[in-house]
């Protein structure tokens, strides 16, 4: 039998929010697949609306970074013209 070791970035309980969303959705990993021969992983997620969705780790972040929320800048910018 073949030993083989898999790293995931994420495992079943972890809290974890989506990095795209404009506000913070908090959810928990529920199931790990791996597939493919490179076997990366892809996570479920139930989220606190009560939705599940599969997710890819560059998608998920432990704490919430409103990386592409709107700027206050960009909100005076548009009411500027």
């Amino acid at each position: 039998m073949t030993k083989r070791t898999i790293e995931s970035a994420y495992w079943i309980g972890d809290v974890v929010y989506l990095r795209v969303a404009d506000e913070p959705l908090r959810g928990m990993i529920t199931q790990v697949m791996f597939a493919g021969d490179n076997s990366q992983a892809s996570y479920n997620v139930y989220w606190g609306d009560k939705s599940s969705t599969w997710n890819f780790g560059m998608e998920l972040t432990t704490e919430y970074i409103p990386e592409y929320a709107r700027t206050d800048n960009e909100t005076d910018d548009k009411k500027a013209k």
